[in-house]
C-alpha cells in the first residue's frame, strides 16, 4: 500500500442551470489539480439541484455529457474524480448516483444511493427524494492506487450498517458526495460524519453543498475530511471552497493496531440472556 494520497473535497452551491454548475465544479477541480490532488471529491447532485422535476430532466446516462468532461480532466492529469449526479433511468424516475472515474479517464465504479432522504420535520423540512428517485441495490468499494475506497451519499451517514459493511470488505477510505441541509446539518453532520469515521476506523471525505438552492432549501457547507481517529484533517468555510488533506496510511495502520475493533466480532455476545 501507498503511504500516502492527496485528497481533496470541492464544496459549492449548485443551481438548475448545468453548464454554469459543471463550470464552476471544473474550475474548482483545476486548483485541486495545481495544489496536487491525486483524488478529487465533487458534492451530490453537483451538476444540477433545484426543482425535482428539472433534475429528473437533466439526468444523465453513465457515461454522458457531465462525466465525459470529468474523464477528461482526470486522463489529462492523471487523478481519480468521484462526483455525485442524477443518472437516467428507464422509468420517469433517476438515480441519485455517484460516479467513479480513474486516472486513465474509465468508470472504476457507481453507487446509487441506497438510503432515500425522506423526511418531515415540522417547521422545517419536508422533503420526498422516492418522489423523483429510484433506490440502489449495491454496495460499492473501488480501487484507488493500492487501497480501496467506500462510496457513499448524503442521508446514507445515518446507517452506520452500510460504513461497517464497506470496512468491513476491505475500504481504508470512505468519501460522502452530500448536499445535507442546513436545518438537519447543524445538529448532526458533525456527530454522524466522525462516528462514521471512529467507530470503522477510515479516512472520511465529505464534500457537500452549501446555500440557498432553487428549491428553497439550504445546504449545511461544512465539508471536511477527517482521519480513523475523527480528527478534523480539514474543513471548508461557509462559501464556494476547495479543501485538501494527505491521508498518511501509517496512521491508518497504527490506529487500527491499536485498537483493534474488527478483532472483535464476538456475535455469540449478543446472544447471552436470549431465549
Amino acid at each position: 500500500m501507498s503511504n500516502d494520497i492527496t485528497v481533496a473535497a470541492v464544496q459549492m452551491t449548485a443551481n438548475e442551470d448545468k453548464e454554469r454548475n459543471i463550470e464552476v465544479a471544473v474550475g474548482i477541480v483545476d486548483k485541486a489539480i495545481e495544489k496536487g490532488a491525486e483524488l478529487i471529491v465533487l458534492p451530490e447532485m453537483f451538476h444540477c439541484y433545484g426543482d425535482s422535476k428539472i433534475m429528473v430532466d437533466e439526468a444523465e446516462p453513465v457515461p454522458g455529457h457531465t462525466t465525459d468532461v470529468l474523464a477528461k480532466k482526470a486522463r489529462e492529469h492523471g487523478v481519480y474524480i468521484i462526483c455525485g449526479i442524477y443518472e437516467k433511468t428507464e422509468d420517469q424516475k433517476a438515480y441519485n448516483t455517484s460516479v467513479a472515474i480513474g486516472p486513465d479517464g474509465n468508470i472504476i465504479g457507481t453507487y446509487s444511493k441506497t438510503h432515500l432522504f425522506d423526511i418531515d420535520v415540522p417547521g422545517s423540512i419536508t422533503y420526498l427524494e422516492s418522489d423523483s428517485v429510484s433506490q440502489g441495490r449495491k454496495i460499492t468499494n473501488v480501487d484507488i492506487k493500492d487501497f480501496k475506497c467506500g462510496i457513499a451519499v448524503c442521508y446514507d451517514l445515518r446507517f452506520p450498517e452500510l460504513f461497517r459493511i464497506m470496512a468491513l470488505e476491505g475500504a481504508s477510505v470512505v468519501v460522502v458526495c452530500s448536499a445535507f441541509t442546513h436545518a438537519t446539518g447543524k445538529a448532526h453532520w458533525d456527530a454522524l460524519v466522525k462516528a462514521r469515521a471512529i467507530e470503522n476506523q477510515t479516512f472520511l471525505i465529505a464534500a457537500n453543498q452549501i446555500g440557498k438552492h432553487p428549491n428553497n432549501i439550504t445546504s449545511h457547507g461544512n465539508s471536511i475530511i477527517l482521519d480513523p481517529w475523527g480528527r478534523e484533517l480539514a474543513r471548508a468555510k461557509e462559501e464556494d471552497d476547495l479543501i485538501m488533506a494527505k491521508l498518511d496510511f501509517d496512521l491508518l495502520k497504527k490506529v487500527r493496531e491499536d485498537m483493534p475493533l474488527f478483532k472483535q466480532r464476538r456475535t455469540d455476545l449478543y446472544s447471552v440472556g436470549r431465549a
